[in-house]
This record gives C-alpha cells, structure tokens and sequence, in this order.
C-alpha cells in the first residue's frame, strides 16, 4: 500500500479517499483505484486548497474536515500528501484492531468533533511488536507537519527490520532470556520498547569484544 500509495505521490498527486476498497489485487499486484476526486499538486507546492470537505469519514485526516478554515495563526489549512499518509495509518490500524480509530463515533458531528480535536488520544492497545505501534503512532500525528512521509515509513523498522549479526553461545543465551522477560511484559508497552532495545544491544557484535 506505501509503495501503490508513494508512486502517485511521486507524481505530485493527492488521493483524498484512500480506504481499504480503493485497494485491488489483481493478479498477484495491488492495484490502487478510484481517483474521482484525487487532484494533482503544483510543482512549487506540497499542499493543496479544495472548494469542500473530501473523503470518507472514518479515513478523513484532520485537515481534510477543516480544508479552507483558518488555524490559530490563521492560515488557510490545505490537504496534501500529510493527509493521504492519515488515512493509512487508519487502515493500518483497522488492520491490526479489527476497527478504525474512531469507529465508536457513530455520527458525521461526533467523528469531525474528535478528529478536529488536537487534545483527543487515539486508542492503541497493547500489541506484541512494539514498532508495530510506533508505525501507527507516526501515521496518525494529529499535526500533519509531524506525520512520516511515506519514504520514512518505507524505512521504518517495523518494515525493514535490523539484519541480526551470528551470534555467540553467551549471546543466543541472553536472547533466549530477554524473549522470555518480553512475553512476560506483552500488556506493558515501555517494557515491551525496553526489552526491543535490550536485545538490539545484545546482537551487537560489539558488546561481545566488551564483554570480554
């Protein structure tokens, strides 16, 4: 989907209605469809000024709700590609949690309430892989200036994950340690993060040298 999603940003296009239906598999290749109200972005921009509020509300990023109001330093909020990268990070999200982020706001009124909220918290239980979160979290920043584009995300350890060195008897043993304390924490969140940094530390080669 990053990558379906990156080539027409790529070619300075905006989606604005990406949801899991506008994704097609055909023959072994995922297909992106529906550009009814995509729109191409100028070559001395990165953001875009729509006449009306775009999308599909349980995908619609914040400023897309808000498209053509004014912020509190009263500029005009454009959508651009910051947008499209929110609405993935709802289908990631509907992914791993069976429901988008505001699924239980039932109404248009309730869900552009929330959504155009800067202090509401996104939900995030606890998963297993705590970089499988991190990803959501940097999809889903209510500011759009902090949200990952999608060549970070394409690099993101969660997608790209560290190529683990040979490791030494001592080191299989740490490891073999450290998975077990993970499984233990799998409800605690830091723990889950510290122990993730623990073990990188221990497939470094280098501690090895150290320790001896």
């Amino acid at each position: 989907m990053l990558q379906a999603v990156n080539t027409i940003h790529e070619e300075r296009i905006v989606h604005s209605d990406l949801k899991p239906a506008n994704f097609l598999l055909v023959r072994g290749s995922l297909k992106l469809i529906d550009f009814g109200i995509a729109k191409a972005i100028m070559s001395d921009t990165t953001n875009i000024q729509r006449d009306s509020q775009v999308g599909t509300l349980s995908y619609m990023s914040p400023e897309a709700f808000m498209c053509n109001e004014t912020d509190a330093n009263g500029k005009t909020i454009k959508c651009g590609r910051p947008s499209d990268i929110w609405s993935l990070g709802c289908i990631l999200y509907q992914m791993v949690y069976g429901r988008t982020p505001f699924a239980e706001y039932r109404t248009f009124w309730a869900k552009f309430k929330v959504i155009t909220d800067p202090n509401h918290k996104i939900m995030y239980e606890p998963v297993s892989n705590p970089w499988l979160l991190d990803l959501m979290k940097n999809c889903l920043a209510w500011d759009r200036n902090e949200r990952w584009r999608i060549p970070q995300l394409l690099q993101h350890p969660f997608l790209v994950p560290p190529v683990p060195p040979q490791l030494s008897f001592r080191q299989d043993q740490n490891c073999k340690l450290l998975q077990l304390i993970t499984e233990s924490c799998a409800n605690n969140q830091k723990g889950l993060m510290l122990c993730t940094q623990l073990q990188e530390l221990l497939m470094d080669p280098e501690q090895e040298e150290l320790a001896g």
